[in-house]
This record gives structure tokens, sequence and C-alpha cells, in this order.
């Protein structure tokens, strides 16, 4: 389960990102997401894909096979697989 950021702390978080060494670090985040050179390591295999949220499932979640992909990524590390499947609540 993820952390959760207390509502008190947004505030705080979007003065952050409006500072020049953030914008630099988005930027510089963004290069390397395109092209994997610094931070990825060789031996890491990259998975992207859209949010599944329901406005933009319809533009690149479905049909792009990523649970697929990464199963096969961790099956091929000899890593075990993952279960998918949302337990009834």
């Amino acid at each position: 389960m993820l952390p959760t950021i207390p509502p008190s702390w947004r505030p705080n978080l979007e003065e952050e990102t409006q500072k020049p060494y953030f914008k630099k670090l988005q930027d510089f985040l963004e290069r390397e997401r395109k092209t994997f050179k610094i931070i990825v390591n060789n031996r890491d295999r990259i998975v992207e894909a859209a949010h599944p949220s329901p406005l933009s499932a319809r533009k690149g979640f479905f049909g792009k096979k990523s649970f697929s992909a990464i199963d096969a990524a961790l099956k091929a590390a000899k890593k075990p697989q993952i279960d998918w499947q949302i337990p009834d609540v």
C-alpha cells in the first residue's frame, strides 16, 4: 500500500514544484524517460503504459498487454510473477 500525504502538506508541495530546481528535475527525468541512458540500468526492463483510468483507458491502455509484458519480464528474470487479480472486498 502506498503512503498517503496528508492534505495539510499540499500547499507546501505545490509551492515546491514551482521552484527552478524542480522544473530542471522534471525536464531531466522526462529526457531520461525517453532515452533510458542514465538512471535505468541495462538489466532493467521498462514497461510503459497509459494509466488505466476511464478517461485514458481507450487511448492507450487496452490492448497493450502491460501486465503480460511485466509477467514475461519477471519470468525471464526467474522472479515470481504477480497475481493481478483484485480480491473481492
